[in-house]
């Protein structure tokens, strides 16, 4: 398992909807790769999507929930990585440990903006090559 602790957002951080909040790095660690049997890796991330932007992760539901906010992975560029999508980049593997880094931004998905508590769920798997 892996947790990103996404902290405490401040609703003025948005500007409007489709605008994200600040990014928070995470990475996740590949041991013991073997660059003679597989030269590059790729990840996709799936779990439930947000209604209003499906290329986010929704937020998970509950009384204490917030709502009109979706979670948006990005690449170590920066670049989207939609929800349920295929990967788009592959990155060369070395021998030994790799190490894939991205980053987390709660989006504004809708208009208005109910704080809560702002959990979301996502799968990866690893695609090699």
């Amino acid at each position: 398992d892996k947790i990103v602790l996404m902290g405490t957002v401040r609703s003025n951080q948005f500007t409007g909807v489709g605008s994200d909040s600040q990014a928070v790095p995470f990475s996740i660690q590949l041991d013991d790769c073997n660059s003679n049997v597989s030269e590059s890796v790729g990840i996709s991330f799936s779990g439930i999507a947000n209604e209003e932007d499906l290329q986010v992760l929704a937020i998970n539901g509950g009384t204490d929930a917030a709502q009109g906010i979706g979670l948006a992975l990005f690449d170590a560029d920066n670049q989207l990585l939609a929800v349920n999508a295929d990967p788009v980049e592959y990155a060369p593997l070395s021998k030994g440990i790799n190490t894939l880094s991205f980053f987390a931004k709660y989006r504004l998905v809708e208009k208005f903006l109910r704080p809560g508590i702002a959990n979301a769920t996502a799968d990866f798997t690893l695609v090699y090559q």
